[in-house]
């Protein structure tokens, strides 16, 4: 993947996801993910294996107000 960050925000918008596990590789360093101010995802299980910068995390959760287990 080459944009993670567009990935992301790809996979957060859509609107019937209610588990998600990611597992990629990034071509370049996995940049920061914006902070969401009005986009919320349905997420209620996310597993994530794959590096990210830890300052991300906040932002990550910004996006995932149903979050059950990460």
């Amino acid at each position: 993947i080459q944009n993670s960050t567009l990935f992301y925000i790809c996979i957060f918008r859509l609107p019937k996801l209610k588990y998600c596990k990611i597992k990629f590789e990034s071509k370049d360093d996995v940049q920061l993910l914006p902070k969401s101010t009005d986009k919320f995802s349905p997420i209620e299980c996310l597993v994530i294996n794959h590096s990210f910068r830890f300052q991300s995390f906040n932002n990550l959760l910004s996006y995932l107000y149903q979050l059950r287990h990460l």
